[in-house]
């Protein structure tokens, strides 16, 4: 099976099998800081697809150093070390969960809602009243739907752990947004904890 032929049935492979939001092992994400899934076919098909294609790209902008020498070349070299560790921490931290201090389950649940209405106007979490809130806001870009979003709470004890994930078209992770998505993290994170400080300095 030549290359493209493996890519493109990897890649319908997965958008079968992740047509919803697969769910989430709790306490294994907990212990390891990351989403880990319950089921294991879609989202392991889809992660692989994605570090598919970030490797690809690592390996293509490497390529065009390597084929353009070294001589004179270090604004390249310094491009190509940006546009490495760009791709690898997009990879890295598309499943990471960012921790926040809380104080109880109730006001961190009303606080981290608030927090997240704050600062995305185009978002509205639907409250399970679990330990677990996992939305998908879909883009109304229909056609491209490059701007949807996977958002994944999870509430243990006095602890808040939140997860952005981007999806582009028929539900596949984004591989580019990593970074972006753990910065909005901090900032919900930084607005949760000045929520909470100013409920318990009142």
């Amino acid at each position: 099976m030549s290359c493209t032929k493996w890519v493109k049935t990897l890649y319908l492979t997965q958008i079968f099998l992740f047509m919803s939001i697969p769910s989430v092992d709790f306490n294994k994400s907990i212990e390891r800081r990351k989403l880990v899934y319950n089921e294991w076919k879609s989202p392991i098909f889809d992660r692989l697809f994605t570090w598919f294609i970030g490797l690809t790209v690592i390996a293509v902008v490497i390529g065009l150093l390597l084929n353009n020498g070294f001589d004179n070349s270090i604004p390249l070299i310094c491009i190509t070390a940006a546009i490495t560790i760009w791709m690898l921490g997009n990879l890295l931290l598309m499943d990471t969960l960012v921790k926040i201090p809380g104080r109880d389950i109730n006001s961190n649940r009303k606080n981290i809602l608030s927090s997240f209405n704050e600062l995305f106007d185009d978002l509205e979490i639907k409250d399970s009243g679990q330990n677990i809130i996992r939305d998908i806001k879909y883009s109304t870009n229909s056609k491209y739907n490059t701007n949807s979003r996977i958002i994944t709470i999870l509430f243990d004890n006095k602890d808040v752990y939140l997860n952005i994930t981007s999806i582009i078209k028929y539900s596949s992770v984004s591989p580019f947004s990593g970074w972006f998505n753990y910065l909005k993290c901090k900032q919900v994170a930084r607005a949760f904890i000045l929520k909470q400080d100013h409920i318990l300095y009142k």
